[in-house]
Parts: C-alpha cells; structure tokens; sequence
C-alpha cells in the first residue's frame, strides 16, 4: 500500500475504502503503542493467514493434518 492511498483512507475519501478495507488496521497500528501495535500484527496475521488458507481450498482435515506435523517437527 502506497503513503496515497493510506491518505486518502485516513480521509475517508475515493473508492480506496471500498477497495482497502484493511487501511484502517494500518492507520491504526500506526498509531498505537509499540506492545499493542504488535498483538494487533499477529492478530491480523493469524487472520490473513486463516483467509489465504481458505481461499486455497484446503479442507479441515488436510488442515488438521498440516498442523499436526509442523507441531511434530518442532
């Protein structure tokens, strides 16, 4: 994301809303304390993940599966 369009969010104007709804989570961490900013970064994190995961058509249990072993190989 552009400085541009994160301005235009912050002013709340164009189709930039509609498009970037997530510039509202970026204008927040950039404002919030450095201990908080992080927790929403890895909560964010946590959901885009989720999201690609689901896009990528993967079902629970090749998700169960997944999981299962990267927790094996720590």
């Amino acid at each position: 994301m552009n400085y541009r369009l994160l301005q235009l969010c912050r002013q709340g104007r164009g189709k930039a809303l509609a498009r970037y709804p997530f510039c509202y989570t970026l204008l927040a961490l950039s404002e919030l304390p450095t201990e908080e900013a992080e927790a929403e970064r890895r909560r964010v994190r946590t959901a885009a993940q989720a999201m690609l995961r689901a896009l990528a058509g993967d079902d629970v249990a090749t998700r169960l599966r997944r999981r299962a072993l990267e927790w094996a190989a720590r």
